[in-house]
């Protein structure tokens, strides 16, 4: 399922001068055989990048990341973050990751499903746990929101890296409290 991935390209970075705790957001593309996607790898602080991947189309939809393309190509896609993760890693050896699985939203068919233990968190979940470990991460999940922590274990202390991204995410996304 996640053998092989999609060739990406890095597309531009904006930086955040004076922002509390984003530093960067970096957009790399890549293309399927129907769409063109966006990844947004965004740097806060505490060496932690979040990925976040949309197809190009929607760029301006509020509900970019919830919409379904019906491509199902979400293990390649997933295998290019992966990609991406890996490159990230040879820049910043110190880097930690986070994820939210998206609640899938479809118009045409009347469904919203719950932001809980989401189909994309499920997903994200299998893909990092079992090609990524736990020998180098240290893996924290919060089903009822659909997120995901990578804590790089180089760091001293990687319950305080814990507690530092929740009280950052907390404030950047009150609507995960």
């Amino acid at each position: 399922m996640f053998d092989n991935s999609f060739p990406f390209t890095k597309h531009f970075t904006d930086k955040f001068q004076g922002a509390q705790y984003l530093k960067e957001r970096t957009t790399y593309i890549f293309k399927t055989q129907k769409e063109k996607y966006h990844i947004e790898v965004e740097e806060y602080l505490f060496n932690i990048y979040v990925l976040k991947f949309f197809p190009a189309r929607l760029k301006k939809h509020p509900r970019r990341f919830n919409v379904l393309t019906g491509e199902n190509k979400m293990g390649k896609i997933v295998a290019t973050c992966i990609q991406l993760i890996l490159q990230i890693l040879k820049k910043n050896p110190m880097a930690n990751f986070g994820f939210l699985g998206s609640h899938t939203f479809d118009p045409k068919r009347f469904y919203e499903e719950s932001k809980e233990c989401t189909k994309r968190f499920k997903i994200y979940r299998y893909a990092v746990y079992n090609l990524i470990g736990e020998e180098y991460f240290s893996h924290f999940m919060e089903e009822k929101n659909s997120t995901y922590l990578l804590v790089n274990n180089k760091h001293k202390d990687v319950d305080l890296i814990k507690e530092q991204a929740n009280i950052m995410f907390d404030t950047i996304f009150p609507s995960l409290r």
